[in-house]
């Protein structure tokens, strides 16, 4: 189990971060990806011949102000489920606009925002 989700019995739990999980076992893409569809609540999915994605998702069940990033992805024999925290962080208060943009790395030229480190 990992941020309220639980993976099937067959993938392993191998690494566990403060924003991230990482399941590993030898289950059938197709029945993952299932299993992972019954468990969240998605807008889309992305799937591809490389891998399968679950692009800002919630857990049914599991904190409603949280999202989630599911990637499926085959390593030869077994397949890898990859659970990302992406919920943004939550604004400070009190920032002017101008203050807003030059924390997320950008300034205002003219009508343009450029990074801040590029004159």
């Amino acid at each position: 189990m990992a941020f309220g989700f639980r993976a099937p019995r067959d993938l392993t739990l191998v690494a566990h971060f403060r924003d991230a999980a990482h399941f590993t076992g030898r289950v059938k893409l197709s029945e993952l990806e299932n299993y992972v569809r019954e468990r969240v609540v998605a807008r889309h999915v992305e799937v591809t011949p490389t891998r399968s994605v679950f692009p800002n998702v919630q857990i049914k069940g599991g904190d409603p102000e949280r999202t989630y990033k599911f990637e499926i992805v085959p390593k030869g024999l077994e397949v890898e489920l990859v659970i990302r925290d992406v919920t943004p962080p939550p604004p400070t208060p009190g920032l002017s606009e101008e203050e807003r943009w030059k924390r997320a790395g950008l300034v205002r030229k003219g009508n343009r925002l450029v990074p801040a480190d590029v004159d």
